[in-house]
Parts: structure tokens; C-alpha cells; sequence
């Protein structure tokens, strides 16, 4: 990946103006908003079309949040391994059909599974593409291979194979590769994505999904994924017809107009339900193009992996058809997407309904910046991306060029634009970790502050005006075949302003939790330890606090595993744990 990667725009006050114009005059001078240029409707001619029928090819469920209790299953082992490889995925000694999770692969998994809770549009239309194609999943190819009963993808229940089918798709989405290329359509603007569409249906070797988002306060906003099946024009402007999953089995159209300014626009609602809810024109890069064979037959970088790790034992390349060809490579910007390196790189992502700022060493910042009131984008080489669901939320998701100072990383979480209490996990990935903070709740209009270092080992947490705090999470891989840890932190309330400190030492074997509120507080700890073997000890205890201080230190180097004791140590008096006497507290079962 390189610093002059394609990133998504976020676009001045003066552009804002611009776009704003060209979109009035646009849309109400040429009557494109009613889907035609004014007088007499004019006929449809047909440029391309996908053999693509919504109440067949499509599903009759609609898009859907997490199930409680449900979701965390949606993804397994084996879709990492053919995500990332072997080794970013699994401990060494693993093999594919043996693998060990490795903590910072199996922490970055359940926050992406939770990232989900705002919609699966984009899962659910590569899917539906992918079955349309009879591309095989995991050696399944026809509905009836999914579920027996099912001659059809409109016939199909969502069951646990399909959630799997829809979640490891919706994942892809996130990857730089991916988000690279659907950028490069974005700014190639809506006429060249016409163009593409049409090739690739004509020549029957590409499929597409199509990202639209609005342009909300600044920004663009409100994600979401349609599959174009079909594409007509008329003397002023082209139609694409496409599947919405938030309206299985109803008819809907996308609009382009045929002028300079490319505007274009979508009703979600349907044909003469009011004004288009989505519009945009060649200026806002709202409108996105990922072709399907981009997510396939390759190995993706997670951030997580340990730079030069090689990955192997990835992609589907075995299960594709014969024949299978990716026509879009011959565009010069994607080929240079493709041959990027992300080793350098650190992933910042939010799984709920708020706003994040990332703010480097040198005070530059990447998000919304709730002092300025406005989104910034200062960071060389950064991408802003927003994961997209369908369902009106929106995820924040950052990769940035990791830091190599010691100064540490600043976050700021916003609640400006929230209608009610929303909790979210914060996720930082980058070689060799995972690591953040599990149930942050923020309120409308509240901003939270937090630290976290460039090596993931050293995080702060500032407390909210109700003194809430969410719990801190930490998942390190081991160097070579040594031990992975998960360590999980939580249970503390402090009064507002103050601040909670976490230091996971892996080199040592030690973590410090600490606060600064004055008072002894309580702390529930759960360590994890993966052996590459796939051994997994654990320690449980709720309530660690003992003498008056509140700097604690866990040392579980010389641990012996699950049922040990392990041994704390308390520095009172605020010059460290060198004279610190070892007390052993029991493993009680009762973590956070």
C-alpha cells in the first residue's frame, strides 16, 4: 500500500458549497429526481443485463443486524485461513485442518463479528452474486447444497451456513485490497462505472456489488450495497437496475444522468415514494464499484500479522470455476492496488454508531474532530473507509501508517451526532496484536478520550461524566512457537475525569492496571494463555484489591496455568515493584 493510496474524500466547506450547487441545479433543472428528463417518459433501451431475477436469485430475508447470541459463530478458523494463510491465522506447528487461533487473530475476529451489528448488505449481495455464478462456498454450490429443500436463493432460510456464507463476504469489505479498488471506481467517477458494469455484464466474466453512501454533515455517510443486474439508457441518462436486500423481491433503479456533472441518484422507497434518499454527482465520489473476483483467489494482510510473515493455505483458488477471469485488472490504478504492501500499517476500527479521531505524534488528525466540529484528514497515507451495513449506522474503520515513535497514539470518541446511549468496543490491530476497549458508552453529544501506544502495550482510558468505563482488552502473539496471551480488564468505576492506566508487559510477564481517582478500586482479571500445542489456560478473579494503593501488578511469568495462584504485587508507596512483596491470590472463576 502506498502513501498516495486512493482515500475516501472528505470534503471542504468550499467543495461542500460546490457539490452542494451542482446537485440542486442538476437535479431539479433536469428532472432526473423523478427518474426522467422532463415531458413524455422516455423509452429504455438495453445496454447489458446479468441473468438475474429478484425472486429467484435473490433472498427473501432482508438485511439483518446480529442475532443475540448467534453471530459470534458466523465466522470459524478455517474462513481466517482463507482470509489471511496459515501463519498470520494460526500458531506455528498449526496446520490447516489443526489450528490454534492466534490471540490477536481470534480477539480482531470477534470485534469484526460485532462490527456486523450495523447491517449485512455487503455479505448479502456478493452471496447472492456468488450463487447466481454457481461459484462453490466451502464445496457447496446450489441452494440445495446449503439446505435440501431450497431450488432457489429466494428458497433459502438464514441459517447458520448462510450467516457464514453472508459474514465472510461482508469481511472483505475491509480489507485494503478490496477497499482500494472500490475507491479507484469512486473516483473514476459514475459514467466509467456505467461503462464497467456494462463490459463486464456483455462479457459474462464479472459480476459487481455497488456502494452508495449520502453526503451528510460533511461527510459521506449512511453505507450501503446493491447488486446492478441490469443497465439501460435513454437519450439523457442510464438505468441500473438492481437488488436491494432491505426490499427482498421489489423492484428498484439507480439513476445516472448523461451530463458533465454525472449526477446520479437512488430511492430506497421505490419509484414515485417521494424524493431519492441517496444522490450524488461526479464530485462527491459517493458511488462505488467492487468487482466480485476481487475478493477471491488471493491471500489478504491482516494487520495483525508479524511483518514478514508469509501466508499460505489462502484464498479459493481451488474451488473456482474454470474459465473464471478478473477483466477489471487491465485498469492500471487497480494493478497497483493489488501489488501494494500493508505491512506498515496500523487498523483502527469502531463496531458501533459513533465518531472516532485518530491523532498521530505530530498532532494530525484523521476523523471527526469534535473541537473543530468537522472531519479531518491530515495523516499521510491514511485511508478513511466506513464499513458499510445498510441499516442507517455507520462504523468508523482507519488504516494508518504505523508509528515507529514512543509517543503514543491519541483517540478521541465523539458522541455529536448520536441520538441515544450507544456502546461500542474500540479495536487497534497491528503486527503481532489486538488490543482496546470492550463496551464504551456514549452519549449524545459526550466526548471520551483514551491513549493507546504505537506496540499496543501501554493504554489509558479518561473517564465519562457518569464515571463509566468500559473494560480493557489486550491479545499479544507470542514471537516463534512461545505463548499467546488474552488478557481482559474490567469492573472499575472512577469519577469523571479521571483516569484508568494499563500496561501488558509481554516481554516480562507482567501487566500493571492503575487509576489516579484516589480511592482503592476494584478489578476483574481474565488471562488467557494459547499454547501453540492448543492448550489454553486461564485465570479468573473479580475483586483483585488488597492494601491502599491503587497501582497493581500481575506477574504470570513464572505461572504455572490453570488452577495456580498468581502473584500480585502493590506499589503504595508510588516508586515501583522491585520491593514489592508477591501476594498470591486464587483463581476464583469469576472474571469479567
Amino acid at each position: 500500500m502506498q502513501s498516495s493510496a486512493a482515500v475516501r474524500v472528505r470534503l471542504t466547506l468550499e467543495v461542500l458549497r460546490s457539490v452542494t450547487f451542482v446537485l440542486a441545479t442538476v437535479l431539479t433543472g433536469s428532472g432526473l429526481a423523478n427518474g426522467q428528463s422532463g415531458g413524455p417518459p422516455l423509452a429504455w433501451e438495453p445496454l447489458a443485463s446479468l441473468h438475474f431475477q429478484l425472486q429467484t436469485d435473490g433472498f427473501s430475508f432482508g438485511n439483518y443486524r446480529d442475532k443475540k447470541g448467534r453471530f459470534e459463530n458466523d465466522i470459524s478458523k478455517d474462513d481466517l485461513i482463507r482470509m489471511f494463510g496459515l501463519r498470520p491465522s494460526c500458531e506455528a506447528g498449526s496446520t490447516p485442518a489443526n489450528c490454534v487461533e492466534k490471540a490477536s487473530a481470534r480477539q480482531w475476529m470477534d470485534k469484526m463479528l460485532s462490527a456486523m451489528d450495523i447491517g449485512h448488505c455487503e455479505g448479502i449481495a456478493v452471496a447472492s452474486l456468488r450463487l447466481n455464478e454457481r461459484e462453490p462456498f466451502k464445496g457447496r454450490v446450489l441452494p440445495t447444497t446449503f439446505q435440501p429443500n431450497a431450488n432457489s436463493p429466494f428458497a433459502m432460510k438464514l441459517d447458520d451456513g448462510i450467516e457464514n456464507y453472508i459474514a465472510y463476504y461482508w469481511i472483505t469489505q475491509t480489507f485494503p485490497e478490496v477497499i482500494e479498488i472500490s475507491d479507484g471506481w469512486a473516483q473514476k467517477g459514475p459514467h466509467a462505472i456505467v461503462d464497467e458494469i456494462v463490459a463486464g455484464l456483455k462479457s459474462g466474466k464479472e459480476t459487481y456489488t455497488l456502494g452508495i453512501q449520502k453526503l451528510d454533515r460533511g461527510r459521506l455517510a449512511d453505507g450501503h450495497a446493491l447488486v446492478p443486474y441490469s443497465v439501460e439508457e435513454n437519450d439523457t441518462a442510464y438505468r441500473i437496475a438492481v437488488y436491494d436486500s432491505n426490499f427482498p423481491g421489489e423492484q428498484r433503479y439507480l439513476y445516472i444522468d448523461d451530463n458533465d456533472q454525472q449526477s446520479w441518484h437512488y430511492n430506497s422507497k421505490g419509484e414515485g415514494k417521494g424524493k431519492p434518499d441517496y444522490q450524488g454527482a461526479l464530485a462527491t465520489h459517493s458511488l462505488y464499484l467492487t468487482p466480485t473476483s476481487i475478493r477471491e483467489d488471493r491471500c489478504f494482510t491482516p494487520e495483525f500479522k508479524r511483518w514478514g510473515e508469509n501466508a499460505t493455505n489462502c484464498g479459493l483458488a481451488s474451488e473456482r470455476r474454470s474459465g473464471s477471469n478478473v477483466a477489471f485488472l487491465k485498469s492500471s490504478f487497480l494493478n497497483a492496488a493489488i501489488q501494494q504492501n500493508d505491512d506498515d500499517y496500523g487498523e483502527f476500527f469502531l463496531t458501533g454508531d459513533g465518531e472516532m479521531l485518530v491523532v498521530d505524534s505530530k498532532d494530525r488528525g484523521l476523523g471527526y474532530d469534535p473541537v473543530k466540529n468537522r472531519f479531518v484528514d491530515q495523516i499521510p497515507g491514511a485511508i478513511d473507509d466506513m464499513m458499510i451495513g445498510g441499516l442507517g449506522m455507520d462504523a468508523p474503520h482507519f488504516f494508518v501508517p504505523s508509528e515507529r515513535s514512543a509517543e503514543p497514539w491519541g483517540i478521541i470518541f465523539s458522541g455529536k451526532f448520536l441520538d441515544s446511549e450507544n456502546t461500542m468496543d474500540f479495536v487497534f490491530s497491528d503486527a503481532g496484536f489486538t488490543v482496546g476497549f470492550a463496551g464504551i458508552q456514549l452519549d449524545p453529544g459526550e466526548v471520551l478520550g483514551a491513549t493507546v501506544s504505537p506496540n499496543g502495550e501501554q493504554i489509558t482510558f479518561t473517564a465519562s461524566a457518569d464515571g463509566q468505563t468500559p473494560d480493557v482488552f489486550f491479545a499479544f502473539d507470542g514471537p516463534g512457537d512461545n505463548a499467546s496471551y488474552i488478557a481482559e480488564v474490567g469492573g472499575v468505576d472512577l469519577p469523571a475525569g479521571k483516569e484508568l492506566t494499563f500496561d501488558f508487559d509481554l516481554e516480562h510477564g507482567k501487566l500493571l492496571v492503575s487509576d489516579n481517582d484516589g480511592n482503592q478500586d476494584k478489578y476483574d482479571i481474565v488471562l488467557r494463555r494459547i499454547l501453540d500445542n492448543g492448550k489454553e489456560d486461564v485465570y479468573e478473579h473479580d475483586d483483585v484489591t488488597f492494601g491502599k494503593g491503587d497501582r497493581y501488578e500481575m506477574d504470570f511469568n513464572n505461572w504455572k496455568g490453570e488452577g495456580d495462584g498468581m502473584c500480585f504485587r502493590e506499589d503504595d508507596e508510588g516508586d515501583g515493584f522491585a520491593d514489592e512483596k508477591c501476594v498470591e491470590e486464587t483463581d476464583d472463576g469469576n472474571g469479567p
